[in-house]
């Protein structure tokens, strides 16, 4: 993985586009079939990255990428100041925390 982000890191193409790393992954993918068998695909991008209602204010987003509970990751993208302190605030509220460690005494 580390590997890949390195790549990525090094891929110089359209740096100045807001997703350029997004760029970056689908070039070399499409270049490497080594980097291709490396990577997976989730067609469900609701797995792992949902977002919350309130996003619909600013950009057009469908219904089945809108954040549940128990949803892993809630994804404010696009959303700035004032309005994503309040929805963070709002959503961390929702989300049980997950225990990956615990300190020991």
């Amino acid at each position: 993985m580390r590997r890949l982000l390195d790549l990525v890191w090094m891929f110089d193409a359209d740096v100045e586009n807001g997703t350029w790393e997004q760029h970056a992954l689908k070039t070399l993918m499409d270049q490497s079939e080594v980097i291709r068998r490396q990577v997976t695909l989730e067609p469900d991008q609701r797995r792992f990255n949902s977002f919350p209602i309130e996003r619909r204010r600013f950009y057009r987003t469908g219904e089945a990428s809108l954040w549940h509970p128990g949803d892993v990751i809630c994804h404010f993208s696009g959303i700035r100041s004032p309005d994503l302190e309040t929805l963070i605030e709002t959503y961390a509220t929702q989300i049980a925390p997950l225990r990956y460690y615990e300190p020991t005494a």
